[in-house]
């Protein structure tokens, strides 16, 4: 009896982490598929918008939107991308779509949507955008940061960019254009610690940030993995 009992829990385990090994394969679909989605609808409407629409948009003063003088200033704003940030709904800024651009980094086969503020919700649903870092449109004196999470049981997501390797080209696509950078540097830093995602001077620079440690969305104070790249279609 005690034989039959353990065989029908043994079977009953089996059968919950198959069930849970399909739900997270269905989970992981459906994303991918949405991000797709999103990705293509972006590409069918982005050409509308001329460069003079976006470059006035992103010369807008806004209290926590202003992209303007970043440089000049110092980005005495800039906060480390885990700490919660507000999203924007771009329609108030004319804008048809809550995209800003997708992500590609074909070394790791991602694409990924790009969306303003690291809120949770923007970090759950693509890549984000940090605020108060430079606006993903390249040009001297720019370090555009994107952050995303890692190892959530529905998405890849940046679960994979420690694999990614000095010369890897990472492409961003906005409204007008595809910019082209490649990887100079990897490194591991401690929450807080904003030096690494700081404009520097002469150069168009991109950094794509997660967790370290624990992976998990809600940790605000593991270690940060940074990816650096530099701009090389100028």
């Amino acid at each position: 009896m005690n034989k039959f009992v353990h065989r029908q829990d043994c079977i009953a385990l089996l059968i919950c982490i198959i069930g849970f090994v399909i739900y997270i394969f269905v989970q992981q679909h459906r994303f991918d598929t949405l991000a797709e989605s999103r990705i293509y609808d972006f590409n069918a409407r982005h050409s509308v918008v001329s460069q003079a629409d976006l470059l006035s948009f992103v010369n807008m003063k806004l209290e926590f939107f202003n992209f303007t003088n970043l440089y000049a200033e110092g980005q005495p704003h800039l906060q480390d991308p885990f700490v919660p940030h507000i999203s924007y709904n771009l329609l108030q800024f004319g804008l048809d779509t809550d995209m800003i651009g997708y992500l590609s980094i074909p070394a790791i086969d991602m694409d990924l949507p790009i969306f303003v503020g690291t809120s949770d919700a923007n970090l759950g649903r693509g890549v984000a955008h940090l605020l108060h870092s430079s606006f993903p449109v390249g040009g001297v004196h720019t370090h555009a940061v994107i952050a995303g999470n890692r190892r959530l049981n529905y998405a890849r997501l940046f679960q994979d960019i420690e694999y990614l390797e000095v010369g890897d080209e990472i492409y961003v696509t906005n409204f007008y254009q595809r910019l082209v950078y490649v990887v100079v540097n990897t490194q591991i830093i401690p929450p807080g610690q904003l030096d690494a995602l700081r404009i520097q001077d002469y150069r168009d620079l991109l950094t794509l940030v997660t967790q370290h440690n624990n992976g998990n969305i809600f940790n605000r104070n593991g270690y940060r993995y940074v990816v650096t790249a530099e701009r090389m279609d100028r």
